[in-house]
């Protein structure tokens, strides 16, 4: 009678035991799922604070978009907002990622290109210095007062320039305009033989919608950083490319037609293009070069790397089907070089290892310093070649 006694005792014991523990199993779980759910709530950004955590554009007369005047844009974020110690890019007056506002100088180099240009994993705060720089500090080094001018717009092409350099850079008197795009020609030119290239864009993306309130259940839901967090997933599956271009490049990608894109028509296009840029950069007495990319996609690229490009952004399949539109690209420049009789800086040389690259064309900080390295050294040579008055002024 006695061993039942405490036989149940114990029984009783343990399933009191093991209540207790499977209570505050269930106890700790709901904390950690409470704390996580305030988290979310208090470390996304409102909208007020995003435009200070991405690049604005704002749209002109001359050119599809151009960069917002006077930002400031930091990288990092915490539960209290921006942490203001981790500037990532700073836009001046005109529009240009320089510190300082634009000073004429009577041996200034423009150098016109997109988000390569830009070079937009090049931040300010972990001193990783812009390709543009360091071809700079290059030419310097060689005594040669030449300043170069980073005018990159992330997704901006070549259709944009002419009307940049007539309304904004005439009146900086610019020696020499170098214009560098590739990547963004590739997109173009596949919008352009599609049939959809004359729509217009939807309403719901004519505003940046990571950064401003675009739906009307922002106005309802936008104090809440969950709302904000199921928002923010939407957006970047449905639009991938604001997440790094904004408003720019909002159509988007389709795929297309790998013969379409090396087809004559095409190039036709871009030599058109290209023709125009440099007949404006003439207009204001500037001489003008051509560049080519420098880029991952190369056939003697490591397979393991091939997840780095982004296929998705200029709609085509294989990167295979990408090199291809590269050369044809590459022929048109160097076609329309030697027509016109104006110099080529060749930056392919450089293409094709992964150590230089973060991703498809957009440089690390080794390959900024390298890529700058030799692309000052070849724009040396061809002022050197073009302008035997150019003197050191020091």
């Amino acid at each position: 009678m006695e061993n039942k006694r405490n036989n149940k005792s114990f029984f009783a014991l343990l399933i009191g035991n093991l209540f207790s523990l499977f209570f505050f199993i269930i106890l700790a779980e709901l904390v950690i799922y409470v704390l996580v759910f305030f988290h979310i709530l208090s470390v996304n950004l409102n909208f007020t604070e995003r435009r200070s955590a991405y690049i604005q554009y704002q749209p002109t007369a001359y050119a599809n978009a151009v960069l917002k005047p006077n930002q400031e844009i930091f990288l990092y974020e915490s539960r209290k907002g921006l942490y203001t110690d981790s500037l990532k890019y700073k836009i001046n007056s005109w529009g240009l990622r320089e510190d300082k506002d634009i000073i004429k100088n009577p041996n200034l180099a423009i150098i016109m290109g997109g988000s390569y240009v830009f070079d937009i994993h090049a931040v300010d705060y972990s001193n990783h210095k812009t390709w543009v720089t360091h071809a700079n500090n290059y030419i310097n080094q060689n005594d040669r007062n030449l300043k170069l001018l980073n005018t990159g717009i992330p997704g901006s092409n070549l259709a944009d320039y002419p009307g940049r350099i007539i309304h904004q850079f005439k009146f900086l008197n610019p020696q020499y305009i170098v214009f560098i795009s590739e990547w963004n020609e590739i997109r173009q030119l596949a919008l352009s033989q599609s049939n959809n290239y004359l729509l217009q864009r939807p309403k719901a993306i004519t505003k940046d919608p990571v950064v401003n309130k675009v739906f009307w259940i922002d106005e309802v839901l936008y104090w809440s950083g969950l709302y904000r967090r199921i928002r923010d997933y939407y957006i970047k599956n449905k639009f991938p490319f604001l997440k790094y271009k904004g408003v720019v490049e909002n159509i988007e990608s389709d795929n297309f037609d790998i013969n379409e894109l090396i087809g004559d028509k095409a190039k036709e296009q871009l030599e058109i293009k290209l023709k125009n840029c440099i007949n404006s950069a003439k207009l204001i007495g500037a001489t003008p070069i051509l560049a080519l990319e420098d880029r991952l996609a190369t056939h003697y690229l490591n397979k393991a790397y091939y997840d780095k490009i982004r296929l998705d952004f200029v709609g085509l399949n294989s990167v295979d089907d990408l090199i291809q539109v590269y050369k044809a690209i590459d022929e048109v420049y160097k076609k329309v070089a030697l027509e016109e009789n104006i110099s080529l800086i060749d930056n392919s040389p450089l293409s094709g290892d992964e150590t230089f690259f973060k991703d498809h064309v957009h440089t690390s900080p080794k390959g900024s310093e390298l890529i700058g390295r030799y692309f000052g050294k070849e724009l040396l040579k061809i002022i050197e070649k073009t302008d035997t008055s150019y003197s050191a002024q020091f």
